[in-house]
């Protein structure tokens, strides 16, 4: 009987026949608040556990009681009033109630989270009707269920509601089955607010062989040859290295793993390359804030969301006391170069920083400070080869170089290329055994050092700040 009449309560000192005393037991409700019915949580005490709905319904005898029933179908979302009051909000999907407390406790009221009942099995018997027309992103539990669900429910609201949700990226490293209601791994970093902007939009795939592969692996065109394009995830932090390998190397890994296809038993990599729902890329960019689907983004984002209750002020007292000697002008001159950094990352400033003091004056730190913003754009280096070396593909991606005890010695043969970095709109990228290619120079170069010839600057320097 959705909805329970108002005078009836929820039943208390619940127990199953079977199942024993809940552990935990979720509410649902429709979006002013009225009552539809519970899911039970019990647990064997083995890391098991099962989830009972239970609903208000007619007995046999003609009375009305609460009784072990599943909700009619199409079954409500859970967190309703929140989806209502938060009208406004981008809603994120979770696969169980346990995770959506969680969640909405990490966000507050700046999205609004829901989940379905029943289960990964259980996405077709639904009620989707409330996400139509709102932002809508899906955020699975770690494993393979997690992720046919997900992809369920994706194909849902784009099929019945026209709305294309986007799929959160759950780093590789966390345990299997893990959701945002678990602990963190002991040093994983992770930053939830990140992995929701980091979203992409969902593009159904029917074969689940090829869906796994395109989670890490992409064909791609780059410096005019063919090659898959392999994201290795670090484990620690989720963070993505770039590796190319040509599709020959590819064909060989996989070639010991077969997938059917009609009637035969064809190699994963020949199967893969050749289908159409393959993940397929035309070329590489580095362009921060922009997305173009056929191109494949080195673009990977800020490593946190901003938090304005933050308290920076040893930091702060730092640079303006340390690193500007209590210049005034020319700490908000180092200010603004590191906020131009932040704010407009795909605009070339044309300047670069040296930061030139003593041992132990914490002249490293700020880099490092600054470069965590951005982690995956952040590159530190103290080998004269990754700056003016042939082999350069550090910097493809590069938006803060910072080359530490700086080792500029006065040859003159670097001088052009140390400019050219400072100033230049665009770099050529040179990979090992592939052509090299072009690419948009949003490279800020920072230099800490003790020497005191710290760069080529020339009279009425124009490029360097020491």
């Amino acid at each position: 009987i959705p909805p329970v009449p108002a005078n009836i309560m929820p039943p208390r000192d619940v127990k199953h026949g079977k199942h024993g005393t809940p552990k935990r037991t979720w509410e649902y409700r429709e979006a002013d608040g009225k009552l539809i019915g519970l899911i039970h949580r019990f647990e064997d005490g083995r890391g098991g556990k099962t989830l009972i709905p239970m609903s208000y319904c007619y007995s046999d005898k003609g009375g009305k009681m609460w009784t072990w029933k599943s909700f009619d179908k199409p079954r409500p979302l859970y967190n309703l009033p929140t989806l209502a009051r938060l009208k406004d909000a981008p809603v994120l999907v979770f696969e169980g109630e346990k995770t959506v407390d969680a969640a909405q406790k990490i966000y507050g009221d700046k999205y609004a989270c829901t989940t379905w009942p029943g289960g990964a099995a259980a996405v077709k018997y639904s009620d989707f009707r409330p996400l139509k027309g709102r932002t809508v992103i899906l955020w699975r539990d770690n494993d393979d269920p997690g992720l046919k669900a997900m992809s369920e429910a994706a194909e849902i609201l784009m099929g019945e509601f026209g709305t294309t949700p986007s799929m959160v990226d759950v780093p590789h490293g966390l345990p299997e089955g893990w959701d945002i209601a678990d602990e963190v791994p002991e040093g994983f970093s992770l930053d939830y607010h990140v992995l929701i902007t980091s979203a992409e939009p969902f593009v159904p795939v029917s074969d689940a062989a090829i869906a796994k592969m395109n989670r890490e692996y992409a064909f791609i065109i780059t410096g005019g040859r063919s090659a898959v394009l392999f994201e290795q995830r670090n484990p620690k932090d989720g963070s993505v290295d770039v590796e190319y390998w040509s599709t020959g190397a590819f064909r060989e890994y996989f070639a010991n793993q077969l997938v059917s296809s009609g009637r035969n038993q064809v190699k994963l990599g020949d199967y893969w390359l050749a289908s159409p729902e393959r993940r397929t890329y035309r070329g590489v960019i580095f362009e921060p804030g922009i997305e173009r689907p056929e191109l494949y983004n080195l673009w990977r984002g800020f490593s946190f969301e901003p938090d304005s209750s933050g308290d920076w002020s040893i930091f702060q007292s730092h640079l303006l006391n340390n690193v500007a000697q209590g210049d005034e002008k020319l700490y908000l001159w180092i200010m603004g170069w590191f906020a131009h950094m932040v704010q407009k990352p795909s605009e070339k400033i044309g300047t670069s920083l040296s930061l030139r003091g003593n041992q132990g004056s914490g002249k490293t730190i700020v880099g490092k400070i600054f470069g965590a913003l951005m982690k995956r754009h952040y590159t530190l280096i103290d080998q004269e080869r990754y700056l003016f070396g042939n082999f350069n593909s550090h910097m493809a991606s590069t938006i803060l170089l910072h080359s530490d005890e700086g080792f500029w010695g006065g040859d003159p043969r670097h001088v052009g290329k140390l400019k050219s970095l400072v100033t230049s709109d665009t770099q050529r990228i040179e990979q090992k055994g592939r052509d090299s290619l072009q690419v948009n120079n949003y490279l800020r170069l920072l230099i800490t050092t003790n020497e005191d010839w710290v760069v080529p600057a020339a009279f009425d320097e124009r490029r360097f700040a020491v």
